[in-house]
């Protein structure tokens, strides 16, 4: 299935069949868990032979029955991949359940911290950065495991980056490196994702353009979360060429390049709602960032529609950035100037609950300047 071979989705009915004669529960469990993960990744997005949240949740029991922690885990993460993406609520709250119960079992911290971590993950992305922080302490709590604490240390340095606390970031970010060497390689982690944004709150655009556009090419972790990444370092180069009076077509040629490459948004082979909606915002921040960084006058309205989308799959920290580019957008074409006031006001808003200092700070140099 990870190969794209048509012979996976066989191959996991196949497997659940043999385990269900082996009358192993262990060997059901990750047989149960296979099916899951091949339906997933069904590129032709085939219908589920079956209720997938009653195989996961047979998989979770069987995985109980057998002592198998492991495949607790295991069962856990694709019955809640199976009902939602990783920025869903449904996903978060499957995660928590398989958690809690994981340790009512007696299971290592190694694999209660991982769960946490996930959990963390998909709470940072919905704006839940307060219980996105007790889920890191609790994983860290003990000792996590190498994947544990690499995959909590990627959420604390996007964390930390996004509200300004650009050391600590970095710090987070070098650990998770010094732990995992696989890095970019291993698409269970997000490395690609998390190290273009931190390059992107450095200052370093060149960088976060590089490293997106690498993840770009082996479909890396978030890969949703990479195209508009990759357009924001093309267009913030744009606006320093600008700025300094030069001409900003090597930037521009980038942006190019990106599009003819990535029209769209990469998505998962077969999304669930939230997974869409999330590619659906990711799109509409690639588009406006395209206009960003080709100083397009009419780039105002493809920022409201970012933002909207952004609030649709219920995204804080992006819906914060675009409402702020949509302020700024507005007034540098002498827009109306209501709507900017309004964009600007909701930026605030998101950007002061977040404690998204970076961001509350253009919000309120903009606001001063206009």
């Amino acid at each position: 299935a990870w190969r794209d071979l048509p012979s996976g989705h066989t191959r996991a009915a196949e497997s659940v069949a043999l385990a269900r004669a082996s009358g192993c529960p262990a060997t059901l469990s990750y047989a149960l868990a296979a099916k899951l993960m091949a339906w997933c990744m069904d590129p032709e997005g085939r219908p589920y032979d079956g209720d997938p949240l009653e195989d996961g949740r047979l998989a979770q029991s069987a995985a109980a029955q057998g002592r198998d922690f492991y495949a607790f885990h295991h069962a856990t993460v694709w019955l809640a991949n199976a009902q939602g993406g990783g920025t869903s609520r449904d996903w978060v709250e499957i995660l928590r359940r398989g958690r809690e119960e994981l340790a009512s079992l007696g299971g290592p911290h190694t694999y209660i911290a991982w769960l946490a971590s996930f959990e963390a993950d998909g709470l940072l992305f919905l704006g839940d950065w307060r219980t996105c922080e007790e889920r890191l302490r609790l994983a860290l709590s003990a000792t996590p495991g190498t994947i544990g604490d690499v995959s909590c240390r990627l959420v604390a340095a996007r964390l930390a980056s996004w509200q300004g606390r650009q050391s600590e970031a970095e710090g987070h970010l070098a650990r998770a490196e010094e732990l995992f060497a696989e890095k970019s390689g291993f698409l269970g982690l997000s490395f690609d994702s998390v190290r273009a944004e931190v390059a992107i709150a450095r200052g370093d655009p060149e960088r976060a353009f590089t490293i997106a556009l690498a993840g770009l090419e082996h479909r890396a972790d978030l890969i949703e979360r990479l195209l508009p990444t990759a357009a924001r370092a093309a267009a913030d180069q744009a606006e320093a060429f600008r700025d300094r009076g030069e001409d900003p077509a090597p930037a521009i040629e980038m942006l190019e390049h990106l599009r003819d490459a990535y029209p769209t948004v990469p998505t998962e082979r077969n999304p669930r709602p939230s997974e869409l909606a999330h590619a659906a915002a990711m799109q509409s921040l690639y588009l406006a960032e395209q206009s960003r960084g080709r100083g397009d006058p009419t780039a105002a309205g493809e920022w409201i529609d970012a933002a909207e989308a952004c609030a649709a799959a219920s995204l804080a920290w992006d819906e914060a950035y675009a409402r702020w580019r949509a302020a700024e957008a507005s007034l540098a074409s002498r827009g109306d100037r209501a709507a900017a006031r309004t964009q600007l006001r909701r930026a605030h808003m998101l950007a002061a609950d977040l404690c998204a200092e970076p961001l509350r700070e253009q919000v309120k140099a903009l606001a001063t300047s206009s």
